[in-house]
């Protein structure tokens, strides 16, 4: 969550709304992009542009995700 509060310059606090969504946070194409391949290259976990840019991806269901 620490490289998505620098990509998004947003407080890491601001993360703590389970049910919002990752893109409400201000995730654009770039950002989503660089933020998606380091998912891939650092986790190797690869997760699809549409879901993470979509509506339905919270906080919350990410951080399952990676952890999974």
């Amino acid at each position: 969550m620490a490289l998505l509060s620098r990509l998004l310059m947003v407080d890491l606090d601001e993360f703590t709304e389970e049910g919002r969504s990752v893109a409400s946070y201000g995730i654009d194409s770039m950002i989503g992009a660089e933020f998606r391949n380091w998912i891939f290259r650092e986790l190797a976990l690869d997760i699809a542009f549409q879901q993470l840019l979509g509506p339905n991806l919270t906080i919350g269901k990410l951080s399952e995700m990676v952890c999974a």
